[in-house]
């Protein structure tokens, strides 16, 4: 197994998935589940170019994302890396496209929907629902853990209501950014200003009906519930819609920033 720093062990079973895939396809051959997959065979950018360009655009780009991981972490020569990079913008800008023309797969035309779907979709939520839906999609979509751990008033992640931000301060990506502050959109600052009214500083945003905190599983299953989607495919979604937004680095930067990727990660996704 090869390993990525910052990566869980199932992300990088993930990746490796994809390069066994990979390899099978170009050779029509497997690979035992106990060996690593040969990147040797990613140093024919050619071959590997015409393969992929017979995959649908999702699966083309996640096999992207673990040729780029590995071409991080291995002493591949620069020319190739640039080739696989410059392919990776290229194959995200035609997924933009897929999604808003809906050209997709019947499975992604389930989970991938345009960011706009989504933020409509949590304005219309009512109930006990609703909190958590305008959470997720109001602002740059975060992982579960951000908004598991998410508190009012004061905590490692919490919402400032006074000066109008949210502090997140526990994140898998935090030893790379630190503590990012980030501003709430006034929609749902005024939301939050109503629903914190009475809540107790540093208590928990988001409990379970036994008064305890979310799990990471159980938050994934309240977002299936609300949107038949995970935080990841929300994640995805809104990044999509901006990448059609960005013309700068420095709104890249802004755009990493706010989802909490690792800097090696948002050049991978929002190098234009």
């Amino acid at each position: 197994m090869f390993t990525v720093e910052g990566l869980s062990p199932n992300s990088i079973r993930a990746y490796e998935d994809r390069l066994m895939a990979l390899y099978k396809g170009l050779f029509n051959m497997d690979i035992p589940r106990d060996q690593k997959p040969p990147i040797k065979m990613l140093q024919d950018f050619d071959l590997v170019a015409k393969y992929l360009d017979e995959l649908t655009p999702s699966t083309r780009n996640l096999t992207l994302v673990a040729i780029n991981r590995v071409l991080y972490k291995k002493r591949f020569p620069n020319a190739i890396r640039e080739q696989y990079i410059d392919l990776r913008r290229k194959s995200t800008a035609e997924h933009a496209v897929a999604i808003q023309k809906r050209d997709l797969t019947e499975t992604e035309q389930k989970r991938i929907r345009p960011w706009p779907e989504f933020v409509e979709e949590a304005r219309m939520t009512t109930g006990h629902n609703k909190l958590a839906a305008w959470m997720q999609v109001m602002m740059a979509p975060q992982r579960a853990v951000v908004l598991t751990n998410m508190k009012w008033h004061k905590g490692t992640n919490h919402v400032d209501l006074d000066k109008g931000v949210m502090s997140i301060g526990k994140d898998k990506t935090t030893p790379s950014f630190g503590v990012r502050v980030l501003p709430i959109p006034d929609e749902l600052l005024a939301f939050l200003r109503v629903e914190g009214a009475d809540k107790e500083p540093d208590s928990y945003m988001f409990l379970t009906k036994k008064g305890l905190p979310y799990t990471g599983n159980a938050w994934h299953s309240r977002l299936m519930t609300i949107f038949k989607a995970p935080s990841n495919t929300l994640r995805h979604s809104y990044a999509t819609h901006m990448y059609e937004l960005v013309n700068t680095k420095k709104q890249r930067d802004a755009v990493a920033y706010s989802l909490g990727h690792s800097l090696s990660t948002s050049v991978l996704l929002y190098d234009l």
